[in-house]
Formats: C-alpha cells, sequence, structure tokens
C-alpha cells in the first residue's frame, strides 16, 4: 500500500513538473522524466514553451525560430499527442541552432514502413517541397523509441546556452 501511494506521489509530481512548462501529459514515470529533461535541456538553451493555440489553427505545433519558442495547442493533450508534438518541435529547435536558420540535424535515423508512409502522406498533403526535409527529420525523430535522449543530445551539441 505504502509503495502504490508513493507512486501515486511521484506520478503526480511529475505531472507538476510538466504542467509547470504549460504542458499537460499523462505519461509513465520514465516518459515522463525523460519529457522533463527535455524541457529542461530546451530551457538551458533559451527556449521557451508554450501551450497556445498556433497561428495556423490546422497545426497542433508550431516553433518561432526568432523568439525561440516552441507552441503546443491545448488540443494535443485531449488527442493523446502532446508528447509526440512537442518532440517534433523540439527537433525545430535543435535544427534552429545555432544561428536561428533550420537545418537539418542529419541524424539518419529509419522508422517502420507504416510510419514511412505517414510521413509521406503528411509531407505530400500538407507542406511545402522547401520543408520537406526538416520536416520529414522531425517526423522520423518524434517516432523514435529514445527521441528525448536524440533531441537532448542534438540541442546541447548545436545550440548555446544564453551568456555562456
Amino acid at each position: 500500500m505504502k509503495q502504490s501511494a508513493h507512486q501515486g506521489l511521484i506520478h503526480q509530481g511529475l505531472k507538476l513538473l510538466l504542467c509547470f512548462s504549460g504542458l499537460t501529459m499523462t505519461l509513465d514515470a520514465a516518459k515522463a522524466a525523460s519529457v522533463q529533461d527535455l524541457l529542461q535541456t530546451l530551457k538551458r538553451h533559451g527556449f521557451t514553451v508554450v501551450q497556445a493555440h498556433p497561428r495556423n489553427r490546422k497545426a497542433y505545433g508550431q516553433f518561432i525560430p526568432d523568439q525561440k519558442q516552441l507552441i503546443i495547442s491545448p488540443l494535443t493533450h485531449q488527442l493523446g499527442i502532446a508528447r509526440h508534438v512537442l518532440l517534433h518541435e523540439a527537433v525545430h529547435a535543435a535544427q534552429s541552432c545555432p544561428n536561428g536558420t533550420l537545418r537539418p540535424l542529419n541524424l539518419n535515423r529509419s522508422t517502420s514502413p507504416v510510419v514511412e508512409s505517414r510521413i509521406r502522406y503528411l509531407l505530400n498533403n500538407h507542406y511545402d517541397s522547401r520543408q520537406q526535409i526538416l520536416e520529414q527529420e522531425a517526423f522520423r525523430l518524434q517516432s523514435q523509441p529514445d527521441a528525448e535522449a536524440l533531441i537532448i543530445e542534438a540541442l546541447n551539441d548545436r545550440c548555446q546556452v544564453p551568456g555562456g
């Protein structure tokens, strides 16, 4: 009984930490800790994450390079996609380093044929051809089981700490 109550407190604490960042997600403890590490890394590199509706109302997330801001739609929590949208926009944050111009990270990761098919559909139907390389990379990385670690490493390698 004590262990169960303790686990509940840990889960509530992790959820509160995520809420503090403006995001509310229901995740297992390991994923919540990984997301929290990602949020802390983004903050350390001068990025902010806000929960708001993106300018494009059809989008679930948006990255604004000149403001170093990741916008995550409140709808993503209800749809169960908040983590994936955060990961996607965090890839764009890493792509924006070191100077604000988005460039591929060149992390050659593959995904399952089903995921690749969905990515191709999204790219062909919702993105300008000039954005497709960056978007394809973001979609591929968000689908990796170790996505948080990959993005944290890219942020640490490519981005400077403000004032550092």
